[in-house]
C-alpha cells in the first residue's frame, strides 16, 4: 500500500533530519577532537570576550559533545543541564 502524501512528507523530513544529525554528531566529534589535539583547554576568558563566552561555557559545550558520543555509543552518559549548556553556546 503505498503512502500518502502526507505520510510521504512525514517519512522524507525523518530522514533528511536523521541525516543532518548524523553529519551534526561527526562535525561536533571532530572539533571535541581538534580542541584536545590543539590545547584549546588553554584558552583564557579573555580570548573568548568576542563570542561572548567564558572558558567554562566552551568547556561545558566540549563535555556536552563527550555525553553525546557516550549516548549515541550507547554508554551511560552523565546527567546534566545540557539545554541550558547549549542556551549558552550557541548564538541565536
Amino acid at each position: 500500500m503505498a503512502l500518502s502524501s502526507q505520510e510521504a512528507a512525514f517519512v522524507q523530513r525523518i530522514q533528511s533530519r536523521s541525516h543532518a544529525l548524523g553529519e551534526t554528531l561527526r562535525e561536533l566529534y571532530e572539533l571535541q577532537e581538534i580542541y584536545a589535539d590543539r590545547t584549546y583547554s588553554a584558552i583564557a576568558d579573555e580570548g573568548l570576550a568576542d563570542a561572548e563566552i567564558t572558558a567554562a561555557n566552551l568547556s561545558s559545550a566540549i563535555n556536552m559533545i563527550a555525553e553525546l558520543k557516550k549516548l549515541f555509543g550507547n554508554q551511560v552518559v552523565l546527567q546534566g543541564d545540557w539545554g541550558a549548556v547549549l542556551n549558552v553556546i550557541r548564538r541565536l
